[in-house]
């Protein structure tokens, strides 16, 4: 189940996602690129957010009925203010079951917040229609090395939540690839501060907090451009593996 505190984080952010959350726009792009192929009648994206799958989808199947679903409703109202016709779905992607078959389903940068995202997987596949694809995207181990290294080095808990190995779905997938997206800050306080705002600095649950002084430290001393990457997994689900 997802955390609720992280479901809070994300609606909070809302209004601030797409200002802030570049890597995710840029890794939208490449997921829904990878089902180019595909003529989808219908499309489902979990943990849609602010729409940037959908939006993608939109443009590339204009004839396709869209779905979004999402736990942080304020994310679904940026979604259906941006794209229109959207049908939205409020509900916890770990929990809830869908009568409705989709052609195309995609996950992307969400599902490292689930505590057994194969499992996720093998749930959301049912959700498919005979023939048809889960493509999915999710940054894995390795991924904000940067930041965790910077606190492991001066022996404070970094609070990254923690990233699935990188062949976690190796028995599902029909094909993967692994790719870096690397992003560059002027400084590690601009990288906290849009992770913060973005809904992505959720802790993970043993984190205990740095104090204002060791984090001002921190700041100081971290290297200027500050430079993190997230390594993310890309990975096509069939409904029959």
């Amino acid at each position: 189940m997802t955390t609720l505190h992280v479901a809070r984080a994300f609606d909070k952010a809302a209004r601030n996602y797409d200002a802030v959350a570049s890597i995710q726009a840029e890794v939208a792009k490449t997921l829904v690129a990878a089902a180019a192929d595909s003529s989808p009648r219908s499309v489902l994206d979990i943990g849609c957010g602010t729409g940037f799958v959908l939006a993608q989808a939109a443009g590339r199947w204009p004839e396709a009925e869209l779905t979004g679903l999402d736990i942080a409703p304020a994310m679904l109202r940026e979604a259906q203010r941006k794209i229109p016709h959207l049908t939205v779905l409020r509900a916890d992607a770990s929990e809830c079951d869908l009568d409705q078959s989709f052609d195309l389903i995609f996950s992307c940068m969400m599902l490292h917040w689930f505590a057994q995202p194969a499992e996720m997987l093998r749930r959301w596949r049912r959700w498919l229609t005979p023939q048809g694809s889960l493509y999915v995207a999710v940054p894995v181990v390795g991924s904000l090395g940067a930041w965790s290294d910077l606190c492991d080095d001066a022996g404070v808990s970094h609070g990254v939540w923690p990233f699935p190995p990188s062949d976690f779905a190796d028995s599902l997938a029909r094909g993967s690839i692994l790719q870096q997206h690397a992003m560059s800050y002027g400084s590690a306080f601009e990288f906290l501060r849009a992770l913060k705002r973005s809904g992505g600095g959720t802790p993970r649950r043993d984190h205990e907090p740095i104090s204002s002084a060791k984090m001002r430290e921190l700041v100081r001393t971290a290297p200027r451009p500050f430079r993190v990457s997230y390594n993310v997994l890309y990975a096509q689900i069939t409904r029959s593996g």
